[in-house]
């Protein structure tokens, strides 16, 4: 049982409702119905309303003694009876709503679960798709080559990162040095930064170009 389906038990059944204490005058005429349960069924409801109406019908006839007390306390019985089911219906439709949307929600969970992973595998393609073309064809300085995501699948040239895009062999020397050390941490993680003399090198590798092949 969920924690928020045990709260709202305690909630319902904290605070049983007793019937009312009546004259004996109007008890000698008119039989009290049965206690209410706890939260109150829709009889109890109605027999609230019923032992409302017939404490004013009696009062209007002449022939039966019926008290102030019993019609405020009929009245304040059905009032505690109503708002007590109320809350009752409401539970139990939270209650009822709240099952017919567990397996809905659980196939949600699994659509985002299954989307995620298909977005990781895109990104993972797409990296790969990026090395080999760059491996293949970045045997020249000129060469065209294809902007490689980061490890995590995350674009160099989109936030948060805004580096210029890496399209040949020859850029990386354009770049600032700051933005090679960006390129560089997130292409080698916690990888010691090498010598400026060597980082154009390293960051060269890691977008698959093979140094050797290069012009």
């Amino acid at each position: 049982m969920s924690t928020t389906t045990t709260t709202k038990q305690q909630v319902l059944t904290m605070s049983p409702i007793s019937l009312p204490v009546l004259s004996q005058d109007f008890l000698n005429v008119f039989k009290l119905p049965n206690p209410p349960a706890d939260p109150p069924t829709v009889a109890d409801a109605a027999a609230s309303c019923i032992l409302a109406f017939q404490t004013t019908k009696m009062r209007m006839n002449a022939e039966f003694t019926v008290t102030d007390e019993d019609i405020v306390r009929t009245q304040q019985y059905k009032t505690k009876i109503m708002a007590a089911y109320e809350r009752g219906e409401l539970a139990r439709s939270e209650a009822t709503t709240t099952r017919a949307l567990a397996p809905l929600n659980s196939s949600i969970t699994e659509t985002e679960t299954k989307l995620n992973d298909l977005v990781k595998e895109v990104r993972a393609a797409r990296r790969t798709s990026a090395l080999l073309w760059n491996r293949t064809h970045g045997i020249t300085s000129d060469a065209r080559l294809e902007v490689v995501p980061f490890p995590d699948g995350s674009e160099p040239t989109k936030e948060p990162y805004n580096l210029p895009a890496i399209t040949s062999t020859g850029m990386v020397s354009t770049l600032e040095y700051e933005q090679k050390v960006t390129y560089f941490k997130n292409y080698y993680g916690d990888c010691a930064i090498p010598p400026a003399a060597r980082l154009n090198d390293r960051i060269i590798e890691a977008i698959g170009v093979k140094l050797s092949e290069s012009a």
